[in-house]
């Protein structure tokens, strides 16, 4: 539920603005490092005898039977009852209970409720939970943590063992540990140990080499008059190069008298930026003046969060 706001009477403006790079950069070099999501790339094989010695020094591939895990049927995992006569679908749960899966027969990947120690910030304008809570597998694309208010229905879960592994239509979960915890589906994979940390091969989210990228990924950092600030997606596609520049223009903008308004709106560049103002004139909170910029094209989008407390708030105010 939207909020009503006291209103700002200064427009914001900012230091400027702070690349995510590590190395000091000039104002005329780029504000951020761009990492292509591919990876690096791995060299050719060599046909020699070392070759196929240093193949004997690597780990187990993920789900091989030289993993040395017990393997489970997939009828011990498969939902019964009233609710799935008509239903074939099977619930799995880590050791430790923290991550519980629902997979149907007919999916690709099974979607999990996850009870992460850091949940990454999904900041989707158009959902009102920010903090994930769950993983959820996009088509061709991967494993990406999601957030949700109701979960809705959970299908059963029966715990896979520490040591176990179980193959479902070649949805792979394994428990190596009873603190560790991996599915694998459609040649991606995830991965919650260490007591809720969460990793994936698209994660964590980043530009690609063209500097587009998916809503979660941070495309860098910035100073304003509310303190350190990371930059978060707000839409699939957003283009970080561009949206960086239109948001080191809005922070750094002087501002005409003719042009001071209460939310700070302002268009630049085909793109139009706006802050928050305080919940109430009485206690203002310093955590609703969050600025957004966003493609008037509709095809980028991005907010600034306290880059030390980026949970705060947790839900949109939008």
């Amino acid at each position: 539920m939207k909020k009503l706001f006291s209103l700002l009477t200064l427009p914001l403006v900012a230091a400027g603005l702070v690349a995510c790079s590590p190395d000091e950069e000039t104002e005329d070099t780029p504000r951020f490092e761009v990492v292509d999501s591919s990876g690096t790339e791995i060299a050719s094989e060599e046909p020699s005898t070392a070759a196929a010695s240093d193949s004997t020094d690597r780990e187990p591939e993920f789900g091989s039977q030289s993993s040395g895990l017990k393997e489970r049927d997939a009828e011990e995992f498969r939902a019964t009852g009233f609710r799935y006569e008509t239903t074939v679908a099977w619930g799995i749960a880590s050791p430790d209970g923290r991550v519980r899966c629902s997979l149907y027969e007919g999916s690709q990947a099974p979607t999990c409720l996850v009870g992460f120690d850091n949940p990454p910030i999904v900041p989707d304008p158009e959902n009102p939970q920010w903090e994930a809570n769950m993983v959820i597998f996009k088509d061709g694309a991967g494993f990406f943590p999601s957030g949700v208010v109701d979960p809705g229905d959970v299908v059963p879960p029966q715990l896979l063992e520490e040591g176990e592994k179980v193959d479902i239509n070649g949805v792979v979960f394994e428990a190596p540990s009873a603190d560790e915890f991996t599915v694998q589906a459609q040649g991606h994979q995830f991965t919650v140990k260490d007591g809720g940390q969460f990793s994936a091969d698209t994660y964590p989210l980043e530009p690609d080499s063209n500097g587009y990228a998916p809503v979660g990924a941070v495309c860098g950092e910035a100073d304003t008059n509310f303190g350190r600030q990371k930059v978060f997606v707000q839409t699939d596609g957003t283009n970080c190069t561009t949206a960086m520049d239109i948001v080191d223009k809005y922070v750094n903008y002087e501002w005409d008298i003719k042009e001071v308004n209460t939310r700070g709106i302002l268009e630049l560049d085909g793109w139009k930026c706006s802050h928050k103002e305080p919940e109430f004139v009485e206690t203002p909170n310093p955590y609703a003046r969050r600025i957004h910029c966003e493609d008037l094209s509709g095809t980028g989008r991005v907010i600034l969060l306290d880059a030390a407390n980026p949970k705060d708030p947790k839900h949109s105010e939008n």
